[in-house]
């Protein structure tokens, strides 16, 4: 019996996922039309971290070791698992360069 209510309670989780994705890209779309100037800030934004991924992902390596074969782990999924890893570490390092070049000029600002 409990597997009846959580497989059902895993489908309904499924459908309002989705849903709530449906709804979010909705009023994304809907803002890009009322509002160009700022939806062209969200576009150069998404494009830089594009970017960014399509730069780690061609340079992460694909090598699989013999410990992870038992997990299904081929050389594709591994050089996507690299590619994360290194979006996540440039990421962060440009987080912590902006965060300081911001407050660098927030203190000559003032």
């Amino acid at each position: 019996m409990e597997a009846f209510f959580t497989d059902i309670g895993l489908r309904i989780a499924y459908v309002l996922l989705v849903l709530g994705v449906l709804i979010a890209l909705g009023f994304s779309i809907m803002t890009m039309v009322t509002d160009a100037r700022g939806a062209m800030k969200s576009i150069i934004g998404t494009a830089v971290l594009l970017v960014i991924f399509i730069v780690c992902y061609a340079t992460a390596g694909d090598e699989v070791l013999p410990k992870y074969v038992n997990y299904d782990i081929t050389p594709g999924i591994s050089k996507l698992i690299g590619a994360f890893i290194n979006s996540a570490i440039v990421l962060f390092i440009l987080g912590v360069i902006v965060g300081a070049a911001g407050s660098v000029y927030t203190m000559i600002k003032k």
